[in-house]
């Protein structure tokens, strides 16, 4: 009979244990106890751990006219992230930095911006959530950042620049955090300001 923790599992009775549609719920202690006429034997505790994969963070694409414009910053959450870092480039000859505020889905945490590169098209941001808080998991946006867009003659082929926008690690270093400060893996996706 297999266990999960002291707790027998239903129809855990074959040579081996396959588990499907693995969750975080599924962590912890298996053991498997073996009866037969002679007594029985106990295995030794195999600890499952299951791991959460990489979080999102990533700039929404935008498009508009020249002038200011809303670029906002969403984490595709697992439900276990407290608090982001990171620095966004620009093209400072097409873009400049106006503003940053916490995104819907962030408005009761904190945030730190760092302009002392926006001359270089760069600016860095931090967001926590309060002690012990978690962003719920799926895509939150975080922040928006204002930028202003200086408007250029249409290509010929009459299509508006994508200008990029991408993480960076220079002013403040790229890092997502657990409410206990550990760091979380996470990719970083790129967008543009069409």
């Amino acid at each position: 009979q297999w266990h999960f923790g002291e707790t027998p599992i239903p129809g855990g009775t074959n040579r081996t244990l396959m588990l499907s549609d693995i969750g975080f719920g599924n962590a912890g202690p298996y053991h498997v106890v073996v009866t037969n006429e002679f007594g029985s034997a106990t295995s030794a505790v195999a600890t499952l751990t299951v791991n959460y994969p990489p979080a999102v963070v990533r700039v929404v694409n935008v498009q508009g006219p020249a002038g200011n414009i809303a670029v906002p910053i969403e984490l595709v959450a697992n439900g276990n992230e407290s608090a982001l870092a990171f620095s966004l480039q620009f093209d400072s000859s097409r873009l400049s930095y106006v503003s940053a505020n916490l995104g819907a889905d962030a408005a009761d945490a904190s945030l730190v911006v760092n302009t002392n590169s926006k001359s270089r098209g760069r600016v860095g941001l931090a967001i926590a959530r309060p002690a012990g808080q978690t962003f719920a998991a799926g895509a939150r946006q975080v922040t928006v950042v204002t930028l202003a867009v200086v408007p250029l003659p249409l290509a010929p082929s009459n299509s508006a620049p994508n200008i990029p926008i991408s993480f960076v690690d220079d002013p403040v270093v790229r890092r997502l955090a657990d409410p206990s400060d550990n760091s979380l893996p996470a990719q970083y996706q790129n967008g543009t300001v069409t």
